[in-house]
């Protein structure tokens, strides 16, 4: 797994997910990213083409520093989309909370997004892009 060590402060816009098309159900993990100054994050999904019934659920995971294990951060997750669009999370400490849109948390050193289809016809095409909040 290769790891992307963001030291620079300046560099705060990032690709989670390259722009791909998505013909499976199933799990995609993005690249394991650091950014230890970074107290937040928003994440901008982009799905720009749908030609199946396929749904999208994108989550943000940090990294247990200790056993490397991966951990969802409860209500920094999208509802399930369908169709096309962008749609936004942000997380940041002391925000106030809105379910599936917004999570008064800190971001962890070490941090990824999981973007999971669904569905019986899956042909989507999208991409997961965040500005990383100091």
């Amino acid at each position: 797994m290769t790891v992307e060590r963001i030291s620079d402060q300046a560099k705060k816009v990032i690709t989670l997910l390259a722009s791909a098309q998505y013909e499976a159900t199933g799990a995609t993990n993005s690249s394991e990213f650091n950014a230890p100054w970074a107290k937040g994050i928003k994440l901008f999904i982009d799905v720009s083409a749908d030609t199946g019934s396929g749904t999208i659920v994108v989550k943000l995971q940090d990294k247990d520093p200790l056993s490397g294990n991966w951990v969802d951060i409860a209500g920094a997750t999208t509802a399930t989309l369908t169709g096309t669009g962008t749609v936004t999370v942000t997380m940041y400490p002391g925000i106030a909370e809105t379910a599936n849109v917004s999570v008064s948390d800190i971001l962890g050193d070490d941090f990824r997004i999981v973007w999971t289809m669904g569905g019986t016809s899956v042909d989507m095409t999208g991409s997961v892009s965040a500005v990383l909040l100091p």
